[in-house]
């Protein structure tokens, strides 16, 4: 089951810069409202710091992390605007590795020209360890595919995870509400032992479209 389920995110995972998404030019799709927090996939660290492209009106599609020394200290997060006149893809990165990172490993997610597909969930993998050393070890992306006419679809097998050694306990997932993509990521994590991320939150708004 693991290997062919490898096999489909295979399939779905593309490199950060060959998203190339786009909605018509008939409508415009915009974000919308206030700004709403999900809870912590896995443990709120002790600090936390945040991605986002505030006031940019663009949606997270994919996180990728790398290792050093086994600790997650090297994370970053992408972005697509919603309408092709706010911009292209944009990433921001958060990076507390002592030297050249390591490993990367992504949770990615496709788009085509006539949709396009934003984050709304998260799942940590942990290690299952104590509090001193917990940190992550797999994430995995739940995507809704949006439409030119702003519609929003949530496809519960449409998704994009990584998984590293040590990936002992998948916790508990958060959601954007309904009718909410990602537009950002809280990072949360902490420094005894080695800096190493322990959980990721998301930052949340509506999809609309003006005439």
């Amino acid at each position: 089951m693991r290997i062919l389920a490898a096999l489909v995110l295979a399939v779905l995972l593309v490199a950060p810069e060959a998203m190339a998404q786009s909605f018509p030019t008939t409508s415009s799709v915009r974000l919308t409202g206030p700004v709403t927090p999900t809870r912590v996939s896995g443990q709120a660290g002790g600090r936390v710091e945040s991605l986002n492209h505030s006031g940019a009106n663009t949606f997270l599609t994919g996180i990728s992390v790398r290792e050093r020394n086994d600790n997650p200290c090297d994370i970053r997060a992408y972005f697509r605007a919603i309408s092709p006149s706010d911009g292209d893809t944009h990433s921001l990165r958060l990076n507390w590795c002592s030297g050249n990172s390591g490993s990367i490993r992504h949770a990615t997610v496709p788009g085509s020209n006539a949709n396009v597909y934003a984050v709304h969930g998260l799942r940590m993998c942990s290690n299952d360890r104590n509090r001193n050393n917990y940190k992550l070890k797999g994430l995995r992306a739940m995507v809704s595919q949006i439409n030119g006419n702003g519609q929003i679809q949530r496809d519960p097998g449409l998704a994009a995870q990584f998984e590293r050694t040590n990936c002992r306990e998948w916790e508990q997932p958060q959601r954007c509400p309904t009718g909410q993509v990602a537009v950002g990521v809280d990072v949360h994590y902490g420094t005894r032992g080695g800096t190493r991320i322990t959980g990721l939150a998301l930052q949340c708004q509506a999809v609309q479209v003006v005439p």
